[in-house]
């Protein structure tokens, strides 16, 4: 092995540095993108489903001897109104979670399983109606609150408990089986306690962790899971909160324990920032959360009303063309098996055998 140089260098290359905590997670990996990236993926999502759904619908339009509807009379849904809608159905994931009395990480899961679930598939594809109870489910296996399918089914009036089961398999391929989820409670947490050896009103503190949980919380409904870190929401949700009890522990704390002194220098310690730097992402976090709006029930009618017409025929078990495909599937494995019989068969050679009088005996034996 070459000697490392004094300069944290070998033979004069610069040794990479190594990866923090975070940016080792498939979190930070797969599921972190700026603004314009997270537009332009639902974008390309939404235009391949509508094209995808516009040719099935012509495919079941045929199947059914119907006359084609032209494509101007079907108002598909654009990537704005499909955001819109999965909004709605995490508001619900809200409300289930308070009515199951789930914890907060399991309420946090569920939510982020469903918003990335989405991001690469499309509500004309997977009513969210449908999704939403196999991502609340799943997210009590990956929190370790596991509630039995029949009472989970009950307490939330699911008609069809084989339903949840049949969706868990297409979530986990959605989120493409990255369950672990790094969510802005813990490190909330952690600023509190840290907290506390810095300030002795631990009453007003108490307080600014309180009124921040509720905005992490809030903040789940939004995109800032794929936008920023962990601990950088929590600290965000910390700092709006003191403001609003005009408190200055939280901008006491960061001064003094995260920031360099200096603005115009790279950071020379592991975790902190240059104050500029960190002042304009929590900036823009609160920004988010002060913007934020929930989706109202009418808005949702409205979308799902016109979701029910461009909804995709090929995923819906009741449509003529599903119906085909599956036929079609089954009889190509029919063949396949038929022809692998046949292919066994020829493979088979008769052993020949004689009389004895011990009767026939293969000629191997002889």
């Amino acid at each position: 092995m070459p000697p490392n140089d004094t300069n944290g260098t070998t033979n004069g290359v610069e040794a990479p540095k190594p990866a923090s905590l975070i940016e080792s997670t498939s979190q930070y990996r797969h599921w972190r993108f700026s603004q314009r990236q997270l537009r332009d993926i639902r974008h390309a999502s939404n235009v391949a489903a509508v094209e995808r759904v516009k040719a099935n619908v012509k495919e079941e339009q045929s199947a059914h001897d119907e006359e084609e509807r032209p494509d101007q009379a079907v108002e598909y849904l654009n990537w704005d109104d499909e955001r819109l809608l999965v909004r709605f159905y995490a508001q619900r994931l809200q409300e289930f979670c308070r009515v199951l009395k789930f914890s907060d990480t399991v309420r946090a899961t569920s939510i982020t399983f469903l918003k990335r679930f989405y991001l690469h598939n499309t509500v004309m594809d997977y009513h969210p109606k449908d999704i939403l109870y196999a991502c609340l489910f799943l997210a009590t296996k990956v929190e370790n609150e596991v509630m039995p399918l029949d009472d989970f089914a009950s307490k939330l009036r699911i008609a069809d408990v084989q339903s949840v089961l049949s969706m868990e398999f297409t979530v986990c391929q959605g989120i493409k089986f990255e369950f672990t989820i790094q969510h802005p409670i813990r490190p909330c947490r952690g600023f509190f306690l840290d907290m506390q050896h810095s300030t002795s009103d631990t009453k007003a503190l108490r307080e600014i962790y309180n009124a921040a949980h509720n905005l992490i919380l809030s903040s789940l409904l939004t995109d800032l899971c794929f936008l920023y870190q962990a601990p950088q929401i929590a600290l965000a949700c910390l700092q709006k909160a003191a403001s609003l009890q005009h408190s200055d522990i939280v901008d006491k704390y960061i001064e003094t324990r995260l920031l360099n002194t200096s603005d115009t220098s790279a950071s020379t310690e592991p975790g902190r920032l240059a104050k500029s730097d960190l002042q304009r992402v929590l900036k823009d976090i609160q920004e988010v959360l002060d913007k934020d709006e929930n989706v109202s029930m009418d808005v949702a009618r409205q979308l799902d009303r016109r979701l029910r017409i461009c909804q995709n025929p090929a995923k819906n078990p009741e449509s003529a063309l599903y119906k085909k495909r599956q036929a079609e599937k089954e009889a190509a494995e029919n063949e396949k098996r038929r022809q692998k019989a046949k292919t066994e068969e020829r493979a088979t050679v008769p052993v020949e055998t004689v009389e004895t009088a011990e009767g026939e005996l293969p000629m191997a034996e002889l």
